[in-house]
């Protein structure tokens, strides 16, 4: 599974740009969507407090 498709495994639904996701230390944000395909993703580790 790619990362897109892990998205939306999560969400459960086609997000939208700029909408950002946790799990467990990552960060996930949507950069760019063409139609219901989520084209660029940006995914950052956060530590953890």
């Amino acid at each position: 599974m790619d990362p897109a498709g892990f998205i939306l495994y999560l969400l459960r639904y086609i997000p939208r740009e700029g909408e950002q996701l946790r799990y467990a230390n990552l960060r996930m944000t949507v950069i760019r969507m063409k139609g219901p395909k989520i084209e660029r993703v940006q995914i950052r580790r956060e530590e953890r407090s």
